[in-house]
């Protein structure tokens, strides 16, 4: 048996391989739960080694939260790992025992923040690897996942249209559910700060929900969203997440907030886009709204097609607007003709045609310098038919992009008195507009119109350095024309001989 003081050697050396092997971790800065440590104790003046055998588990992981207690299974979310460091992988599973074999780890950012996904529902532990160590560890903090709210729980609700301030009753229809919460946003993903220490309103479906605008916190979280129109978002009991039903709205103090297009060619049928406008608003273009009663169309969504043939007006006409009246408007609020004077439709010539300019010369000119461009073609007509010479050409893009930007129009010198061009403009490039282009569209616009239209001449504009402009032309170039008898205004094909392409 062994003397008194040699135990106590032994129990001496074992507790100081204890603290050394203690330290070798904590310098590791490595959570590794359940490491086993083989630790030799003993003295050679003794004769004999004894070993002993300890567990060794990390107390203080270094992330210390999460922002988040639910997830949605198979929905990527944003979860903030206090505690981590920049390059950290985390993921969430049932069990972390086989987290280092398998892919799915997430990277934490600089903000501390990963990109984490659900993959079953249940309640799923933080598994994790300190920076670019191999293996990965499980923490004590946990999340629950859940599946994810449906879009069609609720199928409709009555009235949309409701008080800006003060309570309005809600009824909301569907299939039968129990013990849900609503959330009314211009977006559903911001409905999760929106409530922020209020409860949100329960409902059961078929049911009703009392709504005001209060209560929400949109004025102070980001006033920019703060309009005049909710989405509905609805959570299930057993869900976490809000997901938007059916496309179901409700607004106050409704109004159209901008037109698409604002300027509209005479005798032209054109789709005119009403943002803001809901089915069942009346809309209608006039001097003034003083004498509008009840606007004359009635919208089928917010958008309509109208053809303008009464008279030009480039001074621009206004819109009177009428908001839905009918069920769906809630008690005590009364619609009447508003006249939105900010908003403005221009009715202008229609557009030309594509044909107006049929072709154009020289075809290559040297960047940078300003060049005469001569133009042959016949004038287009105007709103009432009659010929309008001059207005306005660009060279631009296939899709006359770049036309409306300053300095790109050029006004039509007119030509009088025929044969011979129909007018001429001066040109060129603007660096800023056209950028790099080398070949450029030819592009037309009538006096007092709206459109620009690419002219069917698919020939383009070659805008080449000094050093590569082609030598002038020599005067015994061409020596031979035909034919050299020619009708008057009509379009004739002549072939010059000795003339090179272009």
């Amino acid at each position: 048996m062994p003397s008194l003081r040699t135990s106590i050697l032994f129990i001496t050396g074992a507790w100081l391989n204890l603290q050394a092997a203690a330290a070798g971790d904590e310098a590791s800065d490595e959570a590794r739960p359940h490491k086993h440590h083989k630790v030799h104790g003993g003295s050679a003046s003794l004769g004999r080694t004894s070993t002993m055998t300890t567990t060794t588990t990390t107390t203080t992981p270094w992330i210390t939260s999460i922002d988040a207690e639910c997830l949605t299974v198979g929905k990527a979310a944003s979860v903030r790992f206090q505690g981590a460091s920049p390059g950290d992988k985390v993921k969430f599973e049932r069990f972390c025992h086989n987290a280092s074999f398998i892919h799915g780890f997430s990277t934490v950012g600089d903000d501390l923040r990963a990109k984490v996904t659900a993959k079953e529902e249940g309640i799923l532990k933080l598994c994790y690897k300190r920076g670019n160590t191999k293996h990965s560890a499980e923490h004590t903090l946990f999340v629950e996942a859940k599946l994810a709210s449906s879009p069609g729980s609720v199928t409709s609700i009555s009235p949309t249209h409701v008080h800006k301030s003060g309570p309005t009753e809600i009824s909301l229809k569907g299939p039968r559910k129990l013990g849900g919460k609503v959330c009314f946003a211009p977006s559903c993903d911001m409905c999760s700060q929106l409530y922020a220490g209020k409860d949100y309103p329960m409902v059961d479906i078929p049911g009703t929900v009392t709504f005001r605008k209060e209560d929400n916190m949109l004025s102070s979280i980001d006033p920019s969203f703060d309009g005049n129109e909710f989405k509905l978002c609805y959570q299930g009991p057993t869900n976490c997440d809000w997901a938007e039903q059916s496309s179901l709205k409700v607004r106050w103090d409704p109004y159209v907030r901008s037109i698409t297009p604002t300027c509209v060619g005479a005798n032209t049928t054109t789709k005119i886009t009403f943002e803001g406008a809901w089915a069942g608003d009346k809309v209608q273009f006039a001097k003034d709204c003083s004498n509008v009663s009840e606007p004359a169309v009635e919208l089928s969504g917010d958008s309509k097609f109208a053809i303008w043939h009464d008279r030009l007006a480039p001074e621009g006409l206004t819109l009177c607007y009428k908001s839905y009246e009918g069920p769906h408007v809630a008690p005590g609020i009364t619609t009447e003709v508003r006249e939105l004077g900010q908003i403005r439709l221009q009715v202008m010539n229609p557009s030309a045609e594509a044909n107006v300019v049929e072709t154009y010369g020289p075809r290559v000119i040297a960047d940078d310098v300003a060049t005469t461009i001569h133009l042959w073609g016949k004038w287009g007509s105007g709103f009432d038919g009659e010929t309008v010479e001059g207005g306005n050409v660009c060279f631009s893009d296939e899709s006359c992009s770049t036309c409306s930007q300053r300095g790109q129009a050029l006004d039509i010198k007119v030509t009088s008195g025929r044969p011979g061009p129909m007018g001429s403009v001066v040109f060129k490039k603007a660096q800023d507009a056209l950028d790099d282009a080398s070949e450029l569209y030819l592009c037309y616009k009538l006096p007092d119109s709206c459109d620009w239209i690419r002219q069917a001449d698919d020939k383009t504009l070659r805008v080449v350095g000094v050093e590569q402009m082609p030598t002038l032309t020599a005067p015994n170039q061409i020596s031979e024309i035909s034919p050299r008898l020619v009708t008057v205004y009509a379009k004739t094909t002549i072939s010059f001989k000795g003339a090179q392409l272009g």
